[in-house]
């Protein structure tokens, strides 16, 4: 008896670990459509994922729930923007403290590739309020909280992007670690966390203070989970080589956050300063020579909400500074800086910031800058000089360039005065800015960009109303680009982060964008795609730019006589009435390509394209080969009209899920060899000479979206006979046409029509009257793929007339 019980017992639970493994993959679509669903009944926004894992078996006592590709992009004031993108989010959490209904212990959150656009607008709204207030939401304050211990959350290759247009506040972290762990059970506990971000950049009212800067921080936070508070004790962080301690409290009581934070240099050098100057801090900088005093403080104090903000201020100071790295022959000295930034009450309004001066002379060479900017928001004012000129050619001998070859002058004389209501009510007069940037012999090459670049000239002039480029001459490689143009609404860009516009007339005898961009060769671009990524499109660019271009190569493609409009606005380019030579005959289109989702970018063109060559077709686009696999087997022109959009990859390749349009495609004559679906079709009829098909006067209307494609019937002849072909085609390359054919007697050969004229004229000998017709009609069901294609012939409507007769004779 007992045995028998512990086969039962051992039978269960092997279906119960059976199930367990089991189940979540049963129910996996089920489970994701309806996850979607409830969650998007929540969210004022769009909340998508690819596919997720559950799974016990591996993890057991442990529950682990992965999900990939989750998105959630905004809606209202946000649409398209992207609030959060994440490659994978994994959660583990302990199953027997689910079982018991808590508290619930999560050993593990973890995030990978996290994408996150945290916005505030001009009008206060910030893009995460998304979550719609429950109509049934309890106000009942006496239920039971909800507890939990979190032993690790772990965010890996983060980029997290936080901008708030009120505030002319713009923070970018990129390549972001981050851990923290603590439990979450406990009214009073300790927090340890620590970041490392690769990249880390800020600015505040269009003033860039940190750029791209390597930050590390480490600290104990004290938790008071009831009243919400967190004290900093003992914490230590770094930008760069400079380090800092970070001491006070912030408490969270209600939807605002309270401070009380300091700042403190723990060096009071300059050589810690200096690792932030952009392209200073590199791996022996610990052996540069330098002198110098340093001195830093901050302070934040007060409450952060959305009508509020704490007061500030921020005070770095540098005296008799100098540096001389060892194995460079030039000293950099009588570096002098002085500059304080400060909010005494929280009004943005009230916020200055004053840069009393900036010196420093490389070879007895000086270069001065000063600034006063103040009342960002009210009326943005700006009192700033910079006066200075540099041999580019002679950079080497003060910093470090590695294998960079650089040469030039560069020479910079610029006064800017007033404020920006004077810009605005046009009275120019009240506006004071002057002066020019100019450029002249500029020479650059590395070994990431072996193509090297040439300034010839360019000059920047400076009016109160724009500024005016000149002469712009340079090149890259074998290209060459010249450009005249005005750029306006530069104070407002500087100081409010308005956008930035132009208007550029751009030509060139020979282009090859692939060097401007990566400097190699389109063939060596071509051959490299593992390495191409989305390129963003700027938000607060505003500019137009009316080109005449002799060739252009960019990819594979190669474009000649090309003329049109670009348009780059709102994270978007669009292409204007754009009008070229390629692939063997002309290419007229209008189209744009948009990031103002980041995470899946996207593209929409309407093309018109008359006397083009197929082949060059086929070999230029893959993706044509997955929409028609005929073009490579082909040889004509053709034109073709066609509208369509699509999401992209990352690598830029369009995500054929996301494809749809329309088209028609029109040619007098065309040829198409050993096509699989005709060679089996010339099988089936028994006439090899349709292996070798050329066709005339084709017009063919088709659609695609959903991954198929739909073609119209289409009528076509081969030799003497009629066919008519229509039917759906998938992205995945399965077919599903149906042909309806004519074919004429002449094309069955003299065998065939003998052996059906005897046919006939044995059966007449028996007292019927059959007459062999002109046409035989036939009925081809094509499915299978576009490679090994199923064919099913059948010839009913000649069978059925056969029939007909049979049956009169019969009666007779």
């Amino acid at each position: 008896m007992m045995k028998k019980i512990l086969l039962y017992l051992g039978i269960f639970l092997l279906l119960l670990i059976a199930a367990l493994a089991i189940l979540p993959f049963i129910y996996k679509d089920t489970l994701i459509a309806k996850a979607k669903e409830e969650a998007n009944k929540s969210l004022d926004a769009t909340l998508n994922f690819g596919d997720f894992d559950l799974s016990i078996l591996s993890t057991f006592p442990s529950l682990n729930f992965s999900v990939h590709e989750l998105s959630v992009i905004g809606k209202n004031d946000f649409l398209g923007d992207t609030l959060v993108y994440t490659k994978t989010l994994s959660l583990r959490i302990n199953l027997w403290s689910v079982i018991s209904g808590g508290p619930y212990r999560i050993n593990r959150i973890r995030v990978e590739d996290a994408v996150v656009r945290a916005w505030v607008n001009k009008q206060g709204k910030a893009n995460w309020n998304i979550t719609r207030p429950s109509p049934d939401a309890s106000t009942d304050e006496s239920a039971t909280p909800f507890k939990m211990s979190l032993q690790a959350l772990e965010f890996v290759r983060a980029d997290v992007w936080y901008r708030d247009e009120q505030l002319g506040v713009s923070a970018r972290m990129r390549g972001m670690q981050h851990s923290l762990k603590g439990d979450f059970t406990q009214d009073e506990f300790a927090i340890d966390t620590y970041t490392d971000i690769e990249k880390l950049s800020l600015w505040y009212g269009g003033i860039s203070y940190l750029s791209r800067v390597h930050a590390t921080g480490k600290a104990a936070i004290q938790a008071n989970l009831p009243a919400m508070k967190f004290t900093f004790d003992e914490n230590t962080f770094s930008v760069n080589a400079l380090v800092f301690d970070l001491n006070g409290w912030m408490a969270m009581p209600k939807d605002d956050i309270d401070m009380d934070l300091s700042l403190n240099c723990r060096k009071n050098d300059f050589a810690s300063f200096l690792s932030l100057v952009p392209g200073c801090f590199t791996q022996n900088f610990a052996e540069v020579k330098t002198r110098g005093k340093l001195g830093f403080s901050a302070f934040v104090k007060g409450r952060m909400g959305e009508k509020s903000m704490p007061a500030f201020a921020l005070s770095l100071q540098v005296s008799d500074g100098m540096f001389r790295y060892p194995s460079l022959p030039g000293t950099v000295d009588r570096v002098r800086l002085d500059l304080s930034v400060k909010n005494p009450d929280g009004v943005p309004d009230h916020t200055e910031v004053l840069l009393s001066s900036l010196h420093a002379e490389f070879g007895g060479n000086p270069v001065d800058l000063r600034m006063l900017a103040k009342t960002p928001v009210s009326d943005p004012y700006v009192d700033a000089s910079l006066k200075g000129k540099l041999h580019l050619g002679e950079l080497k001998n003060y910093v470090p360039l590695g294998e960079q070859k650089l040469s030039g002058t560069l020479t910079a004389d610029l006064k800017m005065k007033g404020n920006k209501s004077s810009i605005d009510k046009k009275a120019y007069e009240t506006f004071d800015a002057s002066g020019s940037f100019t450029l002249q012999g500029m020479q650059y090459s590395s070994p990431d960009f072996p193509a090297g670049m040439s300034i010839k000239e360019a000059a920047l002039l400076f009016h109160p109303k724009e500024a005016t480029l000149q002469n712009f001459s340079a090149g890259v490689g074998k290209s060459s680009i010249n450009a005249n143009g005005k750029i306006e609404n530069f104070i407002g860009y500087a100081l409010k982060d308005e956008p930035l516009k132009g208007t550029f007339s751009v030509s060139s005898s020979y282009l090859d964008i692939n060097e401007f961009l990566t400097g190699k060769t389109a063939e060596a671009t071509a051959a490299d795609t593992a390495h191409a990524q989305v390129i963003p499109v700027p938000a607060n660019l505003d500019f137009v730019l009316h080109g005449a271009f002799d060739r252009v190569l960019y990819s594979n493609l190669d474009m000649k006589r090309v003329k049109g409009s670009v348009v780059v606005k709102d994270s978007e380019i669009r292409m204007e009435d754009v009008g070229m030579d390629m692939l063997g005959g002309s290419v007229a289109m209008n189209g744009s390509y948009s990031t103002k989702n980041l995470a899946a970018p996207s593209v929409h063109f309407a093309m018109q394209l008359k006397g083009t060559d197929l082949q060059e077709c086929a070999r230029t686009f893959a993706t044509l080969n997955k929409l028609a696999p005929v073009a490579r087997l082909a040889q004509g022109r053709f034109d073709c009209s066609v509208d369509f959009s699509s999401l992209l990859k990352i690598d830029l390749s369009p995500n054929l899920g996301t494809l749809s349009g329309k088209g028609n495609l029109m040619t007098r004559e065309v040829r198409i060899s050993n096509f699989p679906m005709f060679v089996k079709l010339a099988d089936a009829l028994k006439m090899p000479e349709y292996k070798q098909a050329s066709l005339k006067d084709l017009k063919i209307f088709f659609a695609f979206a959903n991954g198929k494609i739909d073609v119209e019937p289409f009528t076509f002849s081969l030799r003497q006979s009629k066919f008519t072909l229509g039917g759906k085609q998938g992205f995945d390359q399965s077919i599903d046409y149906r042909l309806q054919a004519k074919i004429n007697r002449a094309d069955l050969g003299e065998r065939a029509n003998a052996l059906a004229a005897a046919a006939v004229s044995f059966a007449n000998k028996n007292g019927t009257s059959f007459t062999l017709g002109e046409t035989i009609n036939a009925t081809v069901n094509i499915g299978g793929t576009v490679s090994q294609p199923v064919l099913k012939t059948g010839f009913n409507e000649g069978i059925k007339g056969i029939k007909d007769k049979a049956g009169e004779f019969l009666e007779q």
